[in-house]
């Protein structure tokens, strides 16, 4: 899949040290996102991702067009029968230029293009209003927050969820 600016593909082998520096072992990136983090590149666990995405019906490595970085992932997180919930992580040098909002529409068209799920949803720790916009941007609306749902790095956190719900046409 390509955007103005990214192309979102399927993972390689070659992505590995990106994947580990842009997100694994970038600090800021796992304050918010539920990954385990590598402090050396022989730590961080590439092939358990690779056979985690495999399991899901889509997931992708973003990578930037400019100079070719795998600078995210994006993937099918869950799904409940025709709900489809969406996670994401993106480089911390990489956050508010767009990228996230720019990966996120991409795969949501892709998702009603081939008629996969019929609403869409994704989540964020309250205190993550970055990632919320990125959800508003997209077309996506507030839906509901679950208090204290997650632990993470000794702290409870609530969750927000945004969702879209697919148009359906009554023709």
């Amino acid at each position: 899949m390509e955007t103005k600016r990214l192309l979102l593909r399927k993972l390689s082998k070659s992505d590995a040290y990106d994947v580990y520096q842009n997100i694994f072992y970038d600090e800021k990136v796992l304050e918010t996102f539920l990954g385990r983090y590598a402090a050396t590149f022989d730590d961080f666990d590439f092939d358990g991702l690779l056979t985690f995405f495999e399991k899901k019906s889509f997931s992708y490595g973003i990578e930037l067009k400019e100079n070719h970085e795998c600078i995210g992932i994006i993937f099918e997180n869950q799904r409940h029968e025709d709900n489809i919930e969406i996670g994401y992580a993106l480089s911390s040098k990489y956050w508010n230029l767009g990228y996230m909002s720019e990966a996120l529409k991409a795969v949501l068209y892709e998702l009603m293009e081939r008629n996969e799920g019929n609403v869409f949803s994704a989540a964020a720790f309250k205190e993550n209003i970055g990632s919320w916009r990125v959800m508003e941007k997209c077309g996506m609306k507030y839906s509901y927050t679950v208090k204290n749902e997650i632990e993470w790095k000794g702290k409870s956190h609530d969750v927000v969820y945004y969702e879209m719900k697919k148009e359906i046409s009554n023709v």
